[in-house]
């Protein structure tokens, strides 16, 4: 697999005009809990950072991934 392009300065959400975002999913247990799945999510869409999440089911996890997505597909809409 390649690595990622490098670029300098700030971001305008495209590379060569594609629009692009990035999605980070850390999980972990916890012992001790009944509801031991913790998750943080980082995401970037056209070079916006969002605020962090936290979730701690999967349903919740499912959500954050679909509106990641669906804020790319208008970034890609917007930019035709």
């Amino acid at each position: 697999m390649d690595p990622p392009e490098q670029h300098s300065g700030t971001s305008s959400g495209t590379s060569s005009g594609t629009p692009h975002g990035t999605l980070i999913v850390r999980a972990w247990l916890e012992d001790g809990r009944p509801d031991r799945l913790r998750v943080r999510i980082l995401s970037t869409v056209g070079g916006q950072p969002a605020p962090p999440l936290a979730a701690s089911s999967v349903e919740a996890v499912q959500t954050a991934v679909r509106e990641f997505l669906t804020r790319l597909a208008n970034i890609a809409e917007d930019s035709r």
